[in-house]
């Protein structure tokens, strides 16, 4: 018996325009997008633009781009996002206290910094880490805990509500008179 030998298959060559050619992603529909889709089709309704937000975004990266090439432009630019970004921010830590939206608008204000700052960018990380580790801690807490919670932001409010005189205006408007409702300042 003889041995052949069987030369080596060789990979076919490639076109050197071929390698340089970008690989297009297609996006795949999930079923339910699919169906949803084929509703609107059939509802005669037309498919909404979902690429508002990145052309709104190029807009105002090339507008500010122009912006930086005028420098007193964009000195006033940067105060002014500068001022609204603290008083939006100063507003926002007065609020953290009481119900509602204290963290919103504190993130709000650092996001506002943010876009012209890089220490905020760096500051608005932290803030929102610190936050959502908290909330995620205060949740995982026994009941209890989350009612000690509840109480200390209800006793932070009332005693803002006392020291700036917001008790005593009620407690005249319902006729109830009594000298500790009083705000010693």
């Amino acid at each position: 018996m003889t041995e052949q030998t069987v030369p080596a298959e060789t990979p076919p060559q490639k076109d050197a325009r071929q390698e340089t050619v970008p690989q297009k992603t297609v996006r795949q529909e999930t079923a339910a997008q699919e169906s949803a889709r084929h509703e609107r089709e059939e509802r005669g309704v037309e498919q909404p633009d979902d690429g508002w937000l990145v052309r709104t975004q190029k807009k105002h990266r090339r507008w500010r781009e122009r912006l930086r090439h005028r420098r007193t432009a964009n000195l006033v630019y940067r105060i002014s996002t500068g001022v609204v970004g603290t008083l939006v921010l100063c507003l926002g830590i007065l609020l953290i206290p009481y119900p509602g939206p204290g963290w919103a608008v504190v993130i709000a204000g650092l996001a506002i910094l943010a876009s012209e700052f890089s220490w905020a960018q760096r500051v608005l990380a932290q803030v929102k880490k610190f936050y959502y580790g908290w909330t995620r801690w205060l949740a995982s807490q026994p009941r209890w805990i989350q009612a000690l919670a509840w109480l200390g932001t209800a006793a932070i409010v009332l005693t803002t509500l006392w020291l700036i005189g917001a008790l005593a205006l009620m407690a005249d408007l319902v006729g109830y008179d009594a000298g500790w409702v009083q705000s010693p300042l």
